[in-house]
């Protein structure tokens, strides 16, 4: 994870002496930064990161109840995020960079559980993310005066609604991968693809290269898949035929880490296969188009 803290800061020096957790804060921000440097515990790091993100919330509402006693100094905060550099004398940097921080290591262990199959646990880490990235998007409504230097993805209000949009599909991801080891109905899990293509379009709308699109494809190839499974039940085998053959066949998807999805979509070819003949050989009925489902931008509607 490729954000540091440049330079110190010592809170003793900053704000009036009759705060009595300066020091513990500063003390704080130490350690953050030399865990951020090392990288030698990622739990040890969260933790930390925590426990400072809660001092700077009890630093910034003591100081709101002192407006009219000025500081000692006036600070400036110096942080990187992959290699650029995020200098400002603004104090909600101190409460973003931790949680910017917090979304990332969230995230990656997310994708690291989904790739051991530990679903459950996985959207537990995307809801949680969440948290931090609202978190976020708070104080950039406050940030009226941001510097056009200050021009960072994880700095811009709309990219972390994106964000969010696109973890909270991705924490639908895991409940349909759990669906699908469950063997719940083609119809519950067609309304659960239904549900996280809309909330990757939103986030796809939100910001233009958002991760979203690159599962998008892979969801509208289960939507479709799912939606076969409907024609085939309700004996409309021609229908489920046309729709597997023109959505779920020789299609290039990301599917990682999602073994679960992956495994469904490599079954396509043999489902289709197994319903040609038996349409030939029993149901003989035409091979054609059933109604389409709507596009994925009619979602926002």
């Amino acid at each position: 994870m490729d954000i540091h803290i440049r330079t110190q800061v010592e809170f003793e020096k900053v704000i009036p002496q009759d705060w009595e957790r300066s020091i513990l804060c500063t003390r704080s921000r130490m350690s953050v930064q030399q865990l951020l440097d090392t990288q030698d515990s990622k739990e040890h790091l969260q933790r930390r990161l925590i426990e400072y993100l809660k001092l700077t919330t009890q630093m910034f509402d003591y100081m709101a109840t002192k407006q009219t006693t000025p500081l000692i100094t006036q600070p400036s905060f110096d942080w990187s995020i992959d290699g650029e550099k995020i200098h400002s004398s603004c104090w909600r940097i101190e409460k973003m960079m931790p949680a910017i921080a917090l979304t990332r290591m969230l995230e990656n262990e997310g994708m690291e559980l989904i790739a051991n199959e530990s679903y459950k646990k996985a959207a537990k880490k995307f809801t949680s993310s969440v948290e931090y990235h609202d978190l976020i998007e708070t104080e950039l409504k406050c940030w009226e005066w941001k510097t056009g230097e200050l021009n960072h993805d994880e700095l811009h209000f709309d990219w972390h609604v994106s964000r969010s949009y696109f973890l909270k599909g991705l924490r639908d991801m895991c409940t349909l991968c759990v669906g699908i080891q469950k063997q719940l109905s083609s119809t519950a899990l067609f309304k659960l693809t239904e549900i996280i293509i809309k909330k990757f379009v939103l986030s796809i709308t939100k910001w233009h290269d958002s991760d979203a699109g690159l599962y998008l494809a892979t969801i509208e190839c289960m939507r479709h898949k799912f939606y076969s499974d409907i024609l085939w039940s309700e004996e409309k085998y021609g229908q489920s035929i046309h729709t597997l053959q023109n959505w779920c066949v020789r299609r290039t998807l990301e599917m990682e880490p999602f073994c679960e999805i992956k495994s469904e979509i490599e079954k396509n070819d043999f489902l289709l296969q197994e319903r040609i003949n038996l349409n030939n050989g029993a149901y003989f009925e035409t091979v054609e188009a059933p109604e389409p489902l709507k596009l994925p931008i009619e979602f926002l509607r």
